[in-house]
């Protein structure tokens, strides 16, 4: 699995490309992918949808996370499925 900085977040996002980072991963299996922080999972994209977006408050670095995962969805366009919040 390859390793992804900060910086290098967003683009893996956008391609849908597993990584491991400081702190944060994305795996993928078949036509699904998740992101996740921590252990928490942050974002999950089943067949091109975004189907979960957690965009609730956590700490400076998850954070962070969520910014670069942001940019990462919003540099691809995907289409939003059943877009869940705060699961």
């Amino acid at each position: 699995m390859a390793y992804a900085t900060l910086k290098e977040l967003p683009k893996f996002v956008a391609d849908l490309k597993p990584f491991k980072g400081n702190s944060v991963r994305a795996e993928s299996w078949t036509d699904t992918y998740w992101v996740y922080s921590y252990s928490t999972l942050m974002l999950e994209i089943r067949g091109g949808l975004i189907t979960y977006l957690d965009n609730r408050k956590y700490s400076v670095t998850t954070s962070k996370h969520q910014g670069r995962i942001a940019q990462g969805i919003a540099g691809r366009n995907f289409a939003t499925g059943a877009l869940v919040y705060n699961r």
